[in-house]
Parts: structure tokens; C-alpha cells; sequence
């Protein structure tokens, strides 16, 4: 099938922009993957491009009848009318003087190529997934310094509270906890619940969206996922408490305890992540009030 001009003419554009943001913006792409790569918290990133990617994607490609009343701003076809508003933002997304957090750049630099290239309606149809890119970095370091250890000394002493509920009496030092019988359980810093509480959050920004859920409830469904992600890591933090004091039975099986501590992570995870994507799936998707509008509309009245 032979391309026409004007399709042959962007997909040109988008190879050279893709060209010019690996070997322009090639620093800034090696400190993300060298961020995802040597943090556990900050390797949700990864889920971010391939998330922004799908989304605009479906921006561009979905009919315009699937658009629904809910999204903030009507579907345009891509066409070749850039708008020359657009290089300059991408210039000033690769430009290396300015120290710009990484998100921003990267987000910025891919705006401009598709106001450039596309014009303003193709950035409109697809800001969501654009947008997301101010996210390749989930937790920027201030954010950590701010709340990492804060959350950790809460972490401590709530399992400080669950270790008196089951009858023993620790005493708390720092970020440990010392038992009578001179075993000491130290909370670390992966049991904060702040990896759990961001991903889950972040899952729930981009499934929400994609359930197309009305703006005005979108930060119910964000805090409910953030408190989710905190309850459960509550219930993980009982469980470590409760296998600790039958280790203090069964000195042998102490040697488990990492086990055991990934494993109650990892299964308080998925069921967070199960419970999530029920409520936002039993959410009705309003896709079919959209087609229905958009006909509406074209054919000037109802049927």
C-alpha cells in the first residue's frame, strides 16, 4: 500500500525526532535508566513511557466516537499542519544548559516534536500520555528525603503498637525494636510502604483514565489506592511482628525472616492491585455515551 505524501512526510518527522531525542537527550535517558536500574522504588518507572506510549497511541488511533463527555478535550484527526510554537519547546527541552528535572525535559522535548509535527490538536488528543512523562523519575529525591524516614520512625511504631498488642514489650531504638530476650527486628526503609503506595497509585492514575472515571472523583480514587497500599502494608508489618515472636519459639525458622518479609510484600501487593482493578472495573466505562453523543451530534438530532 502506498503511503501518501503527507503520511510519508510525518512518519520522516518522527524518525528524525527520534533520532535527535536519542542523540540529543542521551545523557537524560542514561540518568533514568540508571535511576530505574538502582532503585527499587524508582524502578515503577519503568511502567511510566510504555503507559504514556499506549496512551497516545489510542489518542490517535481510536475513532472518534469512542471519545466520551468525560475527557476534557474532543479527539482531532493527526494531521500535517504543525505549528512551528512546537520547536521551540522541544529546543528548549534538549537544551543541556538548563538543569531541568528529567521529566520535564523529556516531557517537554516530546510535546514540541508533536505540536511540530501534528499541531496543537494532536497534542490535545494524546496530553494524558504526554504528560505522564513528567513522571519517568515516580519519586523525585526531595520527595524521599522529605518523607523516607519520617514514614519508616511511623513504620517502627506501629509495629511497636502490634508487638504490645501480642503481649510482649519491646523497646524501641532508632528504627529497631528490642525484645526482652535481646532479639532485635529492624523496620527497614523497604517496609515504609512508600514503593507500594506509589505504584499503586500510579496504577491507579492510568487505570482510572483508561476507565475513562470523571475528573471530579479521580482524587477518590487516588487516595483510596494510597491508603490501600498503607493498609495493607499494615497487615505486612503484623505478619513480620507475628513471625517473629514464633521464631523467638522456634529459633530455627528465624533464618526465613527475609523470606518471609518479601513474600507477605509481595502477597499484600497483588491482592491491593486485585482489589483496585475490581472497583475500577466495576466502574461503567461510558465509552457507549460518547458514540451515542458524537452521533447525536453529526446527525444534528436525536433519532
Amino acid at each position: 500500500m502506498k503511503l501518501q505524501p503527507y503520511k510519508f512526510e510525518m512518519l520522516c518527522s518522527v524518525a528524525l525526532a527520534g533520532v535527535i531525542l536519542w542523540l540529543g537527550l542521551q545523557t537524560q535517558l542514561q540518568y533514568v535508566w540508571w535511576r530505574w536500574t538502582s532503585s527499587g522504588l524508582r524502578s515503577i518507572g519503568f511502567f511510566i513511557p510504555l503507559a504514556s506510549i499506549y496512551f497516545c497511541w489510542r489518542a490517535w488511533h481510536q475513532p472518534s466516537d469512542d471519545q466520551t463527555a468525560s475527557m476534557p478535550f474532543a479527539r482531532p484527526t493527526w494531521t500535517a499542519h504543525g505549528v512551528g510554537w512546537g520547536l521551540m519547546l522541544a529546543a528548549l527541552g534538549a537544551a543541556h544548559g538548563l538543569q531541568l528535572p528529567v521529566g520535564l525535559v523529556l516531557a517537554a522535548y516530546v510535546s514540541g516534536a508533536v505540536i511540530l509535527i501534528g499541531g496543537w490538536a494532536a497534542w490535545r488528543a494524546a496530553w494524558f500520555g504526554l504528560t505522564l512523562l513528567l513522571f519517568v523519575n515516580p519519586v523525585p529525591v526531595f520527595l524521599t528525603a522529605l518523607f523516607d524516614a519520617r514514614l519508616q520512625g511511623w513504620a517502627t511504631r506501629a509495629a511497636e503498637l502490634l508487638a504490645r498488642g501480642l503481649g510482649m514489650a519491646p523497646r524501641r531504638q532508632g528504627f529497631s525494636l528490642v525484645f526482652a530476650s535481646g532479639e532485635t527486628m529492624y523496620i527497614a526503609a523497604s517496609c515504609n510502604g512508600l514503593r507500594s503506595a506509589t505504584a499503586m497509585f500510579y496504577l491507579a492514575l492510568t487505570a482510572g483514565y483508561w476507565r475513562h472515571w470523571p475528573w471530579r472523583r479521580m482524587p477518590l480514587l487516588l487516595a483510596s489506592a494510597l491508603g490501600l497500599a498503607y493498609g495493607l502494608n499494615f497487615l505486612r508489618l503484623a505478619g513480620l511482628v507475628f513471625f517473629h515472636d514464633l521464631a523467638g519459639h522456634w529459633p530455627r525458622i528465624s533464618a526465613y525472616e527475609p523470606q518471609v518479609d518479601h513474600g507477605l510484600g509481595g502477597l499484600m501487593f497483588v491482592a491491593g492491585v486485585v482489589a483496585l482493578g475490581y472497583w475500577i472495573l466495576r466502574h461503567k466505562n461510558s465509552a457507549p455515551v460518547g458514540r451515542e453523543q458524537a452521533r447525536v451530534a453529526r446527525e444534528g438530532g436525536p433519532a
